[in-house]
């Protein structure tokens, strides 16, 4: 099911929101993150806004999802990839500044020279 979502979603007309009906939960899961254009997904899938889906597969996700999993003995959730943004926010400025001066790797987080990678899509600033 889940490779035939975006397929499934493809030929779809022009829309802001895919509804997705499924009081069974046989497919609903599978949808969200998994559509051919990139929207958002409600109803029994259910539209929250968080940082990380569990299902979030695209970009690096599987590897970052199956580590975590390993480490931790559970599936990623947004608390976790905020904390791990945040670290991963301070490792790239002290190794871009050379040093660990708050001022900084505050200054540099905030100029347009910053930028990571969070398995997203595109880079964060």
């Amino acid at each position: 099911i889940q490779r035939q979502m975006p397929v499934f979603t493809q030929d779809l007309p022009e829309h802001d929101v895919l509804l997705v009906a499924d009081e069974s939960e046989v497919f609903g899961t599978y949808v969200p993150f998994r559509t051919w254009i990139p929207r958002p997904v409600a109803g029994t899938a259910g539209l929250t806004p968080s940082a990380w889906h569990p299902a979030s597969e695209q970009w690096g996700g599987t590897q970052i999802q199956n580590r975590f999993a390993k480490a931790n003995g559970r599936r990623m959730v947004s608390k976790d990839m905020a904390a791990w943004t945040a670290v991963r926010i301070l490792g790239e400025a002290a190794t871009r500044t050379q040093g660990a001066d708050p001022r900084k790797m505050a200054d540099f987080i905030r100029s347009d020279d910053f930028s990571i990678t969070a398995f997203k899509g595109q880079k964060l600033t």
